[in-house]
C-alpha cells in the first residue's frame, strides 16, 4: 500500500509564504499575535517533518489515512492571510495549530510504539552444533531463551543420553532485536545440574559450533567455540 508522504514542495512553500507575509505585514493584527502565530506554525512544521521521517521507518500502514488528513489540515493553515485577520481570529487559528500539533505528537508516539513492535518481531534463526568432550554423559539437556524456562523441553528425552565424543547438530536458537541470551541447561550422569548462558549477539547467521568440556579443578562445565 502506498505510504503517506506530503508533496515534495509542501514545507518549503509554507515556510516561504509565512516568511514573506511576516516581513510585509504592517497593519491589521498586532505584532504580538503575528509572532505567536509564527511560532506555533514553526513548531507544527518541525513535528510534521519528524512524523514524516519516522513514518518511513515502519511497515505498518494503519496510520496512513490519519496522517494524510493531518497534512491536508496543515495545508489549509497555509491559506490564511494574517494581515486580513483580527487578533481574535488569529487566536482561533493558533488554537487550531496547537490542536494539530497535539495530533502530530500523538501520531509520533504511536509510530514509535509500532516501530518497537516491528523490531521486536524480527528474529534470526541460528543453528548450533554441540560436541561433548566432558568425559561425562548428559542425561537431560534444555536449550531456551533466557526468561522462558517454563517452556523448556528436554532434547534428550527418549534417548540414551549425550555421551563423550558425540555431536548434537541442528539445535536452533533465535536471536531477537535485543539479542536476548539463551540458556543451555543440562544434568550429567552424576546428577549435577548446570546452566551456561549463550551470548547470541555475535553468533554468525551460518551457525556456530561449540565444545562442551569439564574443568575438574573448578568443578564446572565450559563451553568454547570450535
Amino acid at each position: 500500500m502506498k505510504k503517506f508522504t506530503p508533496s515534495a514542495p509542501f514545507f518549503p512553500t509554507i515556510i516561504l509564504l509565512l516568511a514573506v507575509f511576516f516581513l510585509t505585514a504592517c497593519s491589521g493584527p498586532s505584532e504580538e499575535k503575528i509572532t505567536q502565530a509564527q511560532q506555533a506554525f514553526s513548531q507544527l512544521v518541525v513535528v510534521h517533518n519528524e512524523v514524516v521521517e519516522a513514518h518511513k521507518g515502519i511497515q505498518d500502514d494503519s496510520l496512513d489515512s490519519r496522517l494524510s488528513a493531518l497534512a491536508l489540515k496543515l495545508q489549509k493553515v497555509e491559506e490564511f492571510h494574517l494581515s486580513e485577520m483580527k487578533d481574535e481570529a488569529i487566536d482561533q487559528l493558533i488554537d487550531t495549530m496547537n490542536s494539530l500539533l497535539s495530533s502530530y505528537q500523538e501520531a509520533l508516539k504511536e509510530i514509535d510504539q509500532i516501530k518497537n513492535k516491528e523490531e521486536a518481531a524480527v528474529i534470526t534463526p541460528i543453528s548450533l552444533t554441540l560436541n561433548n568432550q566432558s568425559d561425562k554423559s548428559l542425561t537431560s539437556l534444555y536449550l531456551y531463551e533466557k526468561g522462558a524456562a517454563s517452556s523448556k523441553v528436554d532434547l534428550l528425552e527418549g534417548t540414551s543420553g549425550f555421551s563423550k565424543g558425540q555431536f548434537l547438530t541442528g539445535l536452533m536458537i533465535y536471536r531477537n532485536v535485543s539479542s536476548t541470551p539463551w540458556i543451555l541447561e543440562f544434568t550429567d550422569e552424576d546428577g549435577t545440574d548446570s546452566k551456561l548462558e549463550l551470548s547470541v549477539d555475535a553468533y554468525a547467521l551460518s551457525g556456530e559450533s561449540f565444545i562442551l568440556s569439564y574443568d575438574a579443578e573448578a568443578q564446572s562445565y565450559l563451553l568454547t567455540a570450535s
